[in-house]
């Protein structure tokens, strides 16, 4: 198994088709509720359940942002595919893909000496994927 660092990552597709020079992408965390069923019988531990849906969760990306280039405009939908960098040995590289809506549009700060910044969130609508591919 070759291990291998996040540059190369791409946005091979985004909802609104936006696009800017990405610097960073923090994945989703899925999660799913727990749902207590304890009662007054119950003695020494809580006990639960697993709940029904998952939530998918979000994805955060951080890019470098020109202002000739149209900024991500929030409640936008469609699909969002994040590849990652092709890896020592691989002939295709891993990607998350599916449908998803932009949530949060953080314009960033304007310094000296640095760049222009865009921060964007994205949430997956559980209505396709998010799913892995894995890379071969």
């Amino acid at each position: 198994m070759a291990l291998d660092t996040g540059l190369g990552v791409t946005l091979t597709a985004i909802p609104g088709s936006w696009t800017g020079n990405l610097v960073g992408v923090d994945l989703h965390t899925s999660t799913i509720p727990v749902v207590d069923a304890s009662h007054l019988g119950t003695t020494t531990y809580r006990e639960k359940l697993v709940g029904d849906l998952a939530d998918p969760g979000q994805v955060t990306l951080r890019m470098h942002f020109q202002g000739t280039t149209a900024a991500p405009t929030i409640g936008t939908t469609g699909t969002l595919t994040i590849t990652d960098a092709l890896a020592t040995g691989e002939s295709t590289a891993a990607n998350w893909s599916g449908t998803a809506i932009i949530t949060s549009v953080n314009h960033g700060s304007r310094e000296i000496d640095q760049l222009k910044s865009l921060e964007v969130v994205v949430d997956w609508d559980g209505y396709t994927g998010p799913t892995f591919t894995a890379a071969t």
